[in-house]
C-alpha cells in the first residue's frame, strides 16, 4: 500500500479507486510476502503444499489456548458432576 499510495493526493473518487485497485492488484500478483515463503498471495493460493511460515501468530495461540481452557474447565465440571452423582447413588445404596 505504502509503495503505490503513500502521499499521494487524488484530485477525484475515481482517480482515488483506480489507485486502490492497481495497489491492490500488485499486492496480490507481484509483491512477495515473506509471510507466504516470498510467494505472492495469487501464487500462494494455487500452490498445493503447505506453505512455510515466517511468523508468530499470537491471535490465533491465544483463541487456541482459550479454547484449551474452556475444554479443561468443561472436562473439570463434568467430572465433578459424574463424582458428585456417584456419592449420591453410593449414599442412597447405603440408606
Amino acid at each position: 500500500k505504502n509503495e503505490l499510495l503513500h502521499k499521494r493526493i487524488f484530485v477525484t473518487f475515481n482517480e482515488a479507486v483506480r489507485a486502490v485497485d492497481k495497489a491492490i492488484a500488485f499486492y496480490n500478483t507481484e509483491r512477495p510476502h515473506s509471510s507466504l515463503d516470498w510467494h505472492t498471495p495469487e501464487q500462494a493460493h494455487h500452490m498445493c503444499r503447505e506453505i512455510k511460515k515466517h511468523w508468530y501468530s499470537w491471535r490465533g495461540n491465544a483463541i487456541r489456548r482459550e479454547q484449551a481452557n474452556e475444554l479443561k474447565q468443561t472436562e473439570s465440571s463434568d467430572s465433578t458432576l459424574e463424582q458428585t452423582k456417584s456419592a449420591l447413588e453410593n449414599n442412597a445404596d447405603k440408606s
